[in-house]
Order: structure tokens, then C-alpha cells, then sequence
């Protein structure tokens, strides 16, 4: 049986385990997480992945693909975002019980009122790999500012979906099973991609002579 995995790229308070968990509760069989090495979180069958301190690479834990439908992979704030999706993609190219699902990027609403410095940047970054944006958190205060985000991802074209979560009946289904709608084409077989569009090309992939990226993605939570 082949597993599907998601990828979960969050802001600090986001508490997309919880809402993931929630949303899967019914599935059967039930989905792994699978954790960052930052994660203070320890639920029943807690797996953590390691970043190898000889070079950047990350180290996954062995993963039981039978009976296994779903897991959710967790992404580090601490570490390099566009690192994290090339080791990702090599673990996909290396194993073929895996294959790539959706990629969820959660925002935590109130961190739009005062958000940290080059927020708009990582954002960006993050917009370009997900699949979706999910809004956790909306109130008065802070929904003028959500707003202001959709209409900046919905006037630049961006495919990705843009959705507030509430309480309950959230369109899971959809999120999870429709067909990709993020920018880079890291997880695409090369074969059926036209030469600017391979991964190597991608924005926040692609390298300078001097081996450090073109376009450098921020460490804004990196002390969170």
C-alpha cells in the first residue's frame, strides 16, 4: 500500500496537530505525525525526524507503509524551509511506497497584527510551496488583515487554496484529496517538465556558482 504523505508548514500557535487530528479521528487506519526535532509535542506513537549535523540532511524514522494511508510530515521553523523540501524530495525519489500529498501552510491569525520582521518574505516563500493557506484564529481584529492576504495571493495568480478554518465543518475532503495547486514543481518528475520549470530552477531552489540559494528563505522563528 502506498502512503501519502502531507507536508504542515505552521506560525508558532497554530496548533495544526490538534486540528489535523481532529479532522482524521474517523480515518481508518488512523494517520502518523511526524514531528520536527523542535517539537515539544508528545502524543501516543510520537515520531521525530533529525537534521544530520554533518550536512544538511534530514533524517527520517522508519515509517511502516502497510496499512498506512496518511501521515502528516511537520516542517521546522529552525532550519532551512527550501533544505527540508530537497531532502523531501530525494526521500520520495528513493522510496516508492511514498508519494507527496498536499502541502498545508497554517497561519495563526493574530501573529498578522504585529508580525515579525521579514514575515512578508517567508510568507511568500511558503505561499510558493503550499497547496493551501489555512487561517486559524479569525476575529475582528485580525480579519482585515486576512483579507489583505488573500487578495495578494488571489492578484498575483497564486493556484493555492486560501481558506479560514472555523470551529467545524471545515472542507477536509477537498483540501486533502483534490489535484496540487502549489507554484514549484519540486515533487513533478522531471521527465514531464519543460526545462525552466525543473526543480533545480525553481526560485527558492535554485543556487548560485558559489553554492549558496539565489533567493534565501528567513529564519523568523528560528528562536521561537
Amino acid at each position: 500500500m502506498s502512503t501519502t504523505i502531507h507536508l504542515v508548514i505552521e506560525t508558532p500557535g497554530a496548533n495544526s496537530f490538534q486540528i489535523l487530528k481532529d479532522a482524521t479521528l474517523e480515518d481508518s487506519p488512523t494517520p502518523k505525525f511526524i514531528f520536527p526535532p523542535e517539537s515539544t509535542i508528545e502524543p501516543e506513537n510520537n515520531l521525530t525526524w533529525k537534521w544530520s549535523p554533518d550536512r544538511p540532511k534530514v533524517i527520517f524514522p522508519s515509517i511502516e507503509s502497510e496499512n498506512l494511508n496518511e501521515c502528516f510530515l511537520f516542517i521546522s521553523n529552525n532550519l532551512d524551509l527550501a533544505d527540508q523540501f530537497e531532502e523531501i524530495s530525494l526521500l520520495l525519489e528513493k522510496n516508492s511506497d511514498f508519494s507527496i500529498g498536499k502541502v498545508l501552510f497554517f497561519i495563526n491569525s493574530p501573529i498578522l497584527l504585529s508580525p515579525p520582521t521579514d514575515f512578508q518574505q517567508w510568507v511568500d516563500a511558503c505561499a510558493h510551496f503550499a497547496d493551501a493557506m489555512l487561517f486559524i484564529g479569525r476575529n475582528n481584529e485580525n480579519a482585515g488583515f486576512i483579507k489583505s492576504y488573500q487578495d495578494r495571493y488571489s492578484t498575483l495568480r497564486y493556484p493555492m487554496e486560501s481558506i479560514v478554518l472555523g470551529k467545524k465543518n471545515n472542507p477536509w475532503a477537498r483540501i486533502l484529496e483534490s489535484f496540487p495547486r502549489r507554484i514549484t514543481h519540486i515533487f513533478d518528475s522531471p521527465e514531464l517538465l519543460d526545462t525552466e520549470d525543473q526543480p533545480e530552477m525553481d526560485r527558492y531552489l535554485v543556487r548560485l556558482p558559489s553554492g549558496h540559494r539565489k533567493h534565501s528563505i528567513p529564519l523568523i522563528f528560528a528562536k521561537c
